[in-house]
C-alpha cells in the first residue's frame, strides 16, 4: 500500500483556488494614475528648464551671455569684470575661479553643466577664456589687435597718444572710429563691429574709455599672438590735470569736556522739576522722613527725579556742609532757614503750640485747610515773616501740590528734625562714653564699616529699637505707596472741604466790605444837602480818601466828624 504525503504532489495536496478575473491585471484606474503621474513630473520638468532658460541658468552659453548682459551691459565686459581671475580680463579662468566668479554675481543656475560647455568648446582643456565663451568677438578682436600691433611700433600706447581727442585723458565713440578708420585698422575680410569692441573696453560703462582701458589691445596680442607688451615711455603727451574739488574742510575740533554739574545745577533742576529742592527732598529723596540720607539712598533719590549725572560728587558736597550728613538743610538752606524762622516765632508768640497757630492766625473758621494765597498772607501779617520765605514754606509743606495744606501737613515744621537731633545726641553720648573692649561686636568702637558715611549713620542710630511700622523700618517702595495713599486721601478731603472753605473766606469778605461800605455810604443830616458844587466835590474826594484808609484810621475820622458835629 502506497503511503500518501500530503504537500509531495500526491492526489490529497490542498492548491490554492484560481484568482479571479479582477485580480488577474492591474486595475485601469492604477494604470491612468501611473500615466498622469509620469507626465506631471515631464511637465515640472519642463517648467524648470523653461524657468531656468528663461533667467539664463539653464546652462547654456547663450543663456550666461544673456544674464552678464542684463547684469553688466554687455556679455564681454562681465566676463571680464566677474569671472576673469585677472584685473584686465584675459587671463584663463579655472573651475574655482569660475565658480568663485558666479557666486559673485549671483547666478544660481547649473554651474556644472555650463562649466562643461565651455571646456568643450575649449577642446577638453581645464581653463577657458575669452575666447572661448566669445568665439565670434575673439576674431574680431583678433583682426582688429593685430593690425594695430602691426602698425604702431609702440603697440597700443602709442596709437593711443596718436588719437585725436578731445579730452586728455579719455575718448569717446565717435573719437575712437574716426581714429579707427582713418588709420585703416580693419581688415578687408573682416566684420568688426566697433560699437560691441568699444563697449568691451569701456569697463566702467561712462561711454568713455581711457588709455588703461585702450591698452587692453596690447594684453590681447600678447596673449593670442606672443607679441612683447608696450611699456609706458614718455610719448610726449600732455597729462590731464586733475580735475578741481573742493577744498577740504578743517578738521573740526573736538569739544571740550563737559564739567561734571555743580550743587547749585542740581538745585536748579530739582526747582524745575519740584518747585524746591526741599519739597524734592521730602517726594524723592528722603522717603522714609529720616533726616539724614547715605550714599545709596541719595543716588537711589537723583535717579528717581530723573538726574542723569553722577551723584557721588554732589553726596561728597553735602556731607562735607552738613557735617558728614546729607539733609535737606544743607541742600536747600533758604527753606531750613525760614523753617527755623517760624519755629522761633512760635515759641515767642504761642507758647511753642503749633496748634494755637493753626486755630488763631491760619484757620480761624475751622474748614481744616488754608489755600496758598492765605497762608503767605497770614504768615507775612500776622507773623511777621518776608513773603518769599512764606512761599518757601507752603512749599515744602504742600508735597502734592495741591494748593492747600492741613494741619496734619503743619507738623512738619515741628518734626522735621527731631530724629536727626536724636541722633546727634546719640552720636555725642558715644563720644563722651569711653571706649571698651568688652563692648559689642556692633558697638561703634569696633565697627569697621568700610564706608564712612555708612559708619556715621549706623552710628547716629537710636540706642532704642524702632517699632516695626516706623518708617526706619520701611523700604523706599513702601514709603511710595505710602505717599501716594496720603496724597489720595488729602485730595477726597480737599474735595469735601473746598466748599465750606470758599463759603467761610466769601463770608469774611462780604462782612469786610459791607462794614467799609457802611462807613464810606453813611449819611447825614449836614452832609446830604450842599450848597454849591465845590462842597459837594470835597465830600466826594473825603469819603473816596476813606475806602483807602485802614479802619483804625476811619474809626479816628469818625470821631472827629462826630465832635466837629457836636460843636455844629
Amino acid at each position: 500500500h502506497e503511503v500518501q504525503v500530503f504537500g509531495r504532489g500526491g492526489p490529497n495536496d490542498w492548491a490554492p483556488p484560481p484568482l479571479p478575473k479582477c485580480a488577474s491585471m492591474m486595475p485601469k484606474k492604477f494604470d491612468s494614475q501611473r500615466k498622469d503621474a509620469a507626465k506631471q513630473r515631464l511637465r515640472l520638468k519642463q517648467e524648470e528648464v523653461d524657468r531656468l532658460d528663461f533667467h539664463g541658468f539653464g546652462g547654456d552659453i547663450e543663456g550666461l551671455r544673456a544674464f552678464l548682459t542684463h547684469k553688466f551691459g554687455g556679455s564681454v565686459r562681465g566676463w571680464r569684470k566677474a569671472i576673469a581671475p585677472d584685473e584686465v580680463g584675459t587671463g584663463s579662468v579655472l573651475l574655482s575661479d569660475f565658480c568663485s566668479g558666479l557666486k559673485k554675481i549671483g547666478f544660481a543656475g547649473q554651474a556644472m553643466t555650463l562649466w562643461k560647455a565651455l571646456t568643450r568648446a575649449a577642446g577638453g582643456s581645464t581653463s577657458v577664456g575669452l575666447e572661448h565663451f566669445e568665439p565670434d568677438f575673439a576674431e574680431q578682436l583678433d583682426a582688429l589687435a593685430k593690425t594695430l600691433v602691426a602698425r604702431f611700433e609702440g603697440g597700443a600706447l602709442q596709437a593711443w597718444g596718436s588719437m585725436e581727442r578731445d579730452h586728455l585723458g579719455r575718448a569717446n565713440f565717435s573719437e575712437f572710429e574716426r581714429f579707427v578708420n582713418a588709420q585703416k585698422l580693419i581688415p578687408r575680410h573682416a566684420d568688426v563691429h566697433l560699437r560691441r569692441v568699444f563697449e568691451a573696453l569701456d569697463m566702467r560703462g561712462l561711454g568713455t574709455i581711457g588709455k588703461e582701458d585702450f591698452l587692453f589691445f596690447d594684453h590681447w596680442a600678447h596673449r593670442r599672438f606672443g607679441t612683447p607688451l608696450s611699456t609706458d615711455e614718455e610719448l610726449g603727451e600732455r597729462e590731464e590735470a586733475e580735475p578741481w574739488s573742493p577744498p577740504r574742510r578743517p578738521p573740526t575740533p573736538e569739544p571740550p569736556p563737559t564739567p561734571e554739574p555743580s550743587l547749585d545745577d542740581f538745585r536748579k533742576f530739582l526747582s524745575q522739576k519740584y518747585v524746591t529742592p526741599a519739597r524734592a527732598w521730602r517726594v524723592a529723596i528722603d522717603l522714609r522722613g529720616v533726616g539724614a540720607i547715605a550714599s545709596p539712598d541719595f543716588g537711589k533719590g537723583c535717579r528717581a527725579v530723573g538726574w542723569k549725572h553722577k551723584h557721588h560728587g554732589l553726596f561728597k558736597e553735602l556731607a562735607a556742609k552738613g557735617g558728614g550728613l546729607a539733609t535737606m538743610r544743607t541742600l536747600d538752606p533758604d527753606t531750613a532757614a525760614a523753617i527755623d524762622d517760624l519755629n522761633e516765632i512760635i515759641s515767642k508768640k504761642y507758647g511753642g503750640d503749633i496748634h494755637e497757630l493753626w486755630s488763631q492766625a491760619l484757620d480761624p473758621a475751622d474748614t481744616g485747610m488754608v489755600g496758598r494765597t492765605e497762608f503767605v498772607s497770614e504768615v507775612a501779617v500776622e507773623l511777621g515773616m518776608k513773603a518769599e520765605a512764606a512761599k518757601l514754606l507752603f512749599n515744602v509743606l504742600d508735597t502734592n501740590g495741591s494748593g492747600y495744606i492741613t494741619e496734619g501737613e503743619l507738623m512738619f515744621v515741628e518734626v522735621c528734625e527731631s530724629q536727626l537731633s536724636q541722633m546727634l545726641r546719640s552720636q555725642q553720648r558715644r563720644q563722651e562714653a569711653p571706649a571698651s573692649m568688652f563692648h559689642s561686636v556692633s558697638s561703634p568702637a569696633l565697627s569697621t564699616s568700610s564706608s564712612p558715611h555708612a559708619a556715621l549713620l549706623s552710628s547716629f542710630a537710636p540706642t532704642e529699637k524702632a517699632n516695626i511700622a516706623s518708617p526706619m523700618k520701611s523700604t523706599r517702595g513702601a514709603q511710595a505707596r505710602a505717599f501716594a495713599n496720603t496724597h489720595r486721601i488729602k485730595h477726597m478731603f480737599v474735595a469735601d472741604s473746598i466748599h465750606q472753605h470758599c463759603r467761610s473766606k466769601t463770608t469774611e469778605m462780604v462782612e469786610e466790605l459791607r462794614y467799609v461800605n457802611h462807613l464810606a455810604m453813611r449819611s447825614t443830616p449836614q452832609g446830604d444837602v450842599f450848597r454849591h458844587t465845590s462842597q459837594f466835590y470835597r465830600e466826594c474826594v473825603k469819603r473816596l480818601q476813606v475806602l483807602q484808609k485802614p479802619p483804625q484810621e476811619e474809626s479816628d475820622e469818625e470821631s472827629e466828624d462826630e465832635v466837629e458835629e457836636e460843636e455844629g
